[in-house]
């Protein structure tokens, strides 16, 4: 909640340091300013914990319809959430190294661009750095 809140503030300040508002309504002003960013914040959080609220939920359903008839629906939910969390993660490593060859790709682009039309341009002979990350990817397993 903490990021979500500091990349909503630091919008709003960039937005206000803009000065793209000053010759609105005061109601547009006061709406933009401050109340957009409080409720997208407050939509947001509430969308975040309904879900996990959601889940907890619907595991202590087939939990405890586990317990007075017997079988394995909380194992079969966990396992169906395993398999959707894995299935995302592959995705998005594929999408990552699809982002990494279209990186090498422009970098060569641009290279040879370079090369062609300046006439002062020098070729490095290292090759362009690896993208990184901001986030991470953990691996989440629940246990039934």
């Amino acid at each position: 909640m903490r990021v979500l809140w500091a990349d909503l503030a630091k919008a709003r300040r960039d937005l206000i340091a803009t000065k793209a508002l000053d010759n609105d309504p005061l109601l547009s002003r006061l709406w933009y300013h401050h109340l957009f960013w409080f409720c997208s914040f407050l939509r947001s959080a509430v969308t975040i914990k309904a879900r996990g609220i959601g889940f907890l939920m619907r595991r202590q359903c087939y939990r405890a319809a586990d317990s007075l008839f017997g079988g394995t629906r909380e194992e079969a939910y966990c396992a169906k959430l395993n398999r959707n969390a894995e299935r995302l993660r592959e995705k998005a490593e594929r999408l990552e190294a699809e982002c990494q060859t279209r990186a090498e790709q422009r970098f060569e682009r641009e290279t040879l661009y370079q090369a062609l039309t300046n006439p002062h341009f020098v070729a490095t002979p290292h090759p362009p750095r690896p993208l990184t990350r901001s986030f991470s990817f953990r691996r989440i397993i629940l246990r039934c």
